[in-house]
């Protein structure tokens, strides 16, 4: 029940995690408080023997995070249970001989002071930190004192904060624990929290400390103003000190000194930035928690760490959410042979990553960057090698007898057929549209009109994606003149129409022109670089939901009817912008540049979305066959999951490949205990080192903002340059596709499990061709990343919405239903309340 503060036993299940933490502090010779812990055994008796525990998931059920009333009422009851309830005489005996000993410890004639913290299992971690959801409790004095708060830390783990903290998180309130650690309490004069990164800039070369006096009450409540000093890592000089009202500072060089060199220790300990507790009594230093800074965006791990800076792929690719280990092995493997191939060097593997040499792609929050210095040092001269004729014609994946050489076979073909196929195929669209961007730009120079000149890119000949779009559409014309077929869309939801496609029970109609599409376009998904993600061929509920948008549509506002609208317009720009500079001087030969631009960015521009496209075929090929092998896996015992494979990196698989081979020459065929196995030296538990990765892929999922820029010192660029407010009912972002539109904002941020209705003005973080379909139905697009050559950006402009990309946290500032006016020449946002902000609207525009 009772455990030492310093005992080995204190890992995170018995003590929660800053028990835990404290208690490897102390084994480090670091300076904390004596004291001792109540185990999180003790908490799960007293729920059990009162009956708390059966009770709690009703008391918790049906609770939004952010419904601040419903939220209180069920702390309220649950801590009432916990008041009205009784502590064993084993408890109490046990938590009164701690105390004791204690006493003893610290030499105490009379019973001491002590302080009283939680520390729940959620506690503390890399990923999130809890701070500030529970309870602590100072100069508590004698044993009936001790007991009582004992009870209200553990209550203090169903506060109305931390309930909401944890459903706002994604964190279950299922086996949840706390234990309570008693520390003698220190009288301090000065205490503090003491960053070893810089918090609001994520400089790494700078700590933070914040000081104020005595123990800090009214710096954690918010009711005192602390001082502030920012110190030089390197130079260990004092940079700032804000915050000294009167007399001397509260800290001297010789104090602060002291507690660098303590904060660099527990840094190296942790082996992650960290966010410590501190005091002073008199000459006494005290270390009262350490926890990482779970704020901070993780760096690329690079050895030898010389300044660089990364620019985000999410940024550049409009995706935002992480990808999975196999994802990322997959990408750099392409890049590693883009390299080798445009620029002539040598690719480097590595595990777990390998990374392109030199340095190109790293890894940082389960995303890629690109090293924008090793980029600048290398100069883009290399060889181009001539184009793969029928790329995807002789492509497949080996097939072999047995699960182990397929899986093998597979993971070769990962490794090398993307890689090899997509370069060439790359280099070849470089020498299209490179000289489709240049005549774009100087059609822009000529007419001295961006917005113009990107009316000459509407819908353009050879775009993958618009023709996917209108191949979606047909599939809704033919749903729509079948009356079986459309009654079923009509009122059924998409999840029950997807699942009887795949039953294949739909009216013949539309199961035939649904499989027909997906037999082209079956491998495309949001997310689509990364392997690990599911395919529409495997779950069409995304395209249905696009389907029964289509049927909404008015016949004027038809994907078709737009095309074509859009080649006409694109004419009229063009005649627009010849006839303008045939005004300028030297007009005759100003026009004929203006019409030969004009027509070489018709005629190459559309090949824009062509590699990518190309690119998502090949991995399709091996997430069907990996697939069905991860299913094999499941059946027989190797995994728990048929998705479990793409959690894994592509050494591993072939190491998990190596160990099947084994099984089968053995005769065994399987593992049905799911455990550990040694292969040669190496020891895998595959379904634990899965469930690892789940958790941190989970965790990436749920960060909000990720940033486009990276520095090697820790700094964290997060905006466009563009992205800042027009005015008080505005934003801005960049201009992107042309033209002015008033429509109700829908926020999507995941396509899969939500629609938009015909209209609306989709609003997300970024968008790569699975967002597109909702292109024909909504009015206009507003995203958070991107740039004027992005991929939404190309087929916004090709399906006539407006479109202003790069606007700040458009997804948080902007609200659903909100009326408002996008304009994609000028890249404002306003918006629509009432009269006073339309009339200021029309005078801003």
């Amino acid at each position: 029940m009772i455990i030492p503060l310093s005992s080995a036993e204190t890992k995170v299940d018995l003590a929660g995690g800053k028990g835990a933490a404290l208690a490897k502090l102390i084994r480090s010779q670091v300076p904390v408080p004596s004291g001792f812990l109540v185990g999180i055994d003790v908490y799960a008796t007293y729920l059990a023997e009162n009956g708390i525990a059966p009770r709690l998931p009703a008391m918790l059920a049906g609770i939004a995070p952010d419904d601040l009333s419903e939220l209180e009422a069920a702390s309220r009851r649950i801590r009432s249970e916990f008041s009205s309830s009784r502590l064993s005489d084993e408890a109490v005996r046990a938590i009164g001989i701690g105390y004791c000993e204690l006493r003893e410890l610290i030499a105490c004639d009379e019973p001491p002071l002590v302080a009283v913290r939680s520390s729940a299992t959620c506690e503390d971690g890399p990923e999130l930190s809890f701070a500030g959801q529970y309870e602590t409790y100072l100069n508590v004095q004698g044993e009936a004192e001790l007991l009582e708060a004992v009870v209200k830390c553990w209550s203090s783990l169903w506060t109305s904060r931390a309930i909401s903290y944890r459903l706002r998180n994604g964190v279950s309130h299922d086996g949840l624990s706390i234990a309570v650690v008693v520390q003698q309490m220190v009288q301090a004069d000065v205490s503090g929290v003491l960053f070893t990164a810089n918090p609001l800039t994520g400089r790494r070369s700078e700590m933070v400390i914040d000081a104020t006096r005595g123990n800090g009450d009214d710096y954690v409540s918010g009711q005192s103003n602390p001082e502030r000093y920012i110190i030089d890592r390197v130079s260990r000089r004092t940079l700032a000190v804000d915050g000294v009202t009167c007399g001397e500072p509260l800290l001297d060089e010789e104090r602060i000194e002291r507690l660098r060199i303590w904060a660099e220790r527990i840094e190296e300990i942790g082996r992650l930035p960290q966010d410590i507790e501190w005091s002073f009594a008199g000459d006494q230093i005290s270390i009262l928690q350490a926890r990482p800074i779970t704020s901070l965006f993780p760096l690329p791990d690079v050895a030898g760490a010389s300044p660089t800076t990364w620019i985000s792929v999410a940024a550049i690719q409009g995706l935002s959410a992480p990808l999975t280990p196999l994802g990322r092995d997959v990408c750099v493997k392409l890049a590693n042979s883009f390299i080798r191939s445009l620029f002539g060097t040598r690719g480097s593997d590595t595990q777990h990553g390998e990374m392109a040499s030199p340095d190109v792609l790293d890894q940082a929050g389960e995303r890629l960057w690109v090293n924008l210095d090793t980029l600048a040092r290398t100069c883009p001269l290399g060889r181009f090698d001539q184009y793969v004729e029928d790329l995807l014609g002789r492509v497949t994946v080996p097939s072999g007898e047995s699960l182990s050489e397929r899986l093998r076979s597979v993971v070769t073909y990962l490794r090398t057929s993307p890689a090899e196929e997509f370069p060439s195929l790359l280099l070849a669209f470089v020498r299209m549209i490179t000289p489709a961007a240049i005549s774009l730009r100087l059609l822009a120079k000529l007419c001295g009109d961006q917005a113009l000149a990107l009316e000459t890119t509407r819908s353009l000949a050879g775009n993958v994606t618009v023709e996917m779009d209108l191949a979606l559409w047909n599939v809704a014309q033919t749903i729509a003149t079948n009356r079986e077929a459309r009654h079923v869309f009509a009122e059924e939801s998409a999840e029950e129409i997807a699942q009887r496609y795949i039953e294949r029970t739909l009216p013949s109609d539309g199961q035939a022109a649904l499989a027909r599409f997906l037999d082209l376009y079956g491998m495309r998904c949001v997310g689509e670089i990364d392997v690990g993600q599911s395919r529409w061929r495997e779950d069409p509920t995304q395209i249905i939901r696009s389907i029964k948008s289509y049927l909404s549509l008015p016949p004027e506002a038809a994907p078709d009817i737009q095309v074509e609208y859009g080649k006409r317009a694109a004419v009229v720009a063009e005649e627009q912008i010849v006839a303008s500079v045939g005004k300028q001087s030297c007009g005759w030969l100003k026009q004929r540049l203006a019409r030969a631009a004009a027509r070489r960015v018709r005629l190459l521009m559309g090949a824009r979305e062509t590699p990518k496209f190309a690119f998502v075929q090949l991995l399709g090929v091996g997430r069907a066959a990996l697939r069905d092998i991860g299913v094999e896996c499941v059946a027989a015992g190797y995994l728990q999951s048929s998705d479990d494979v793409v959690f894994l990196h592509l050494d591993e698989l072939e190491m998990l490949a190596s160990e099947l081979a084994a099984d089968e020459e053995a005769g065994r065929g399987s593992r049905r205990n799911t455990g550990n196995r040694t292969f040669g030296a190496v020891s895998r538990d595959w379904n634990r080192l899965v469930a690892e990765r789940r958790n941190v892929y989970r965790r990436e999922q749920r960060r909000r903002r990720i940033p486009r820029v990276l520095v090697s010192d820790g700094r964290t660029f997060y905006d466009n340059v563009a992205a800042e407010e027009s005015n008080g009912h505005g934003l801005r972002g960049v201009p992107v596709s042309p033209g002015v539109v008033e429509g109700k904002v829908r926020i999507v941020l995941d396509p899969r499990d939500c629609d938009i209705s015909v209209g609306e003005i989709l609003v997300c973080p970024g968008t790569d061709p699975a967002w597109t379909p909702m292109f024909m139905v909504a009015s206009g697009l507003v995203t958070e990343v991107g740039g004027v050559m992005a991929h939404g950006s190309v087929v916004a402009r090709e399906c006539g919405i407006p479109a202003v990309v790069g606007v700040r946290d458009a997804t948080t500032r902007l609200q659903n239903g909100q009326q408002v006016r996008i304009d994609g020449t000028t890249g404002t946002i306003m918006i629509l309340e009432g009269d006073a902000a339309r009339e200021q609207v029309a005078v801003v525009l």
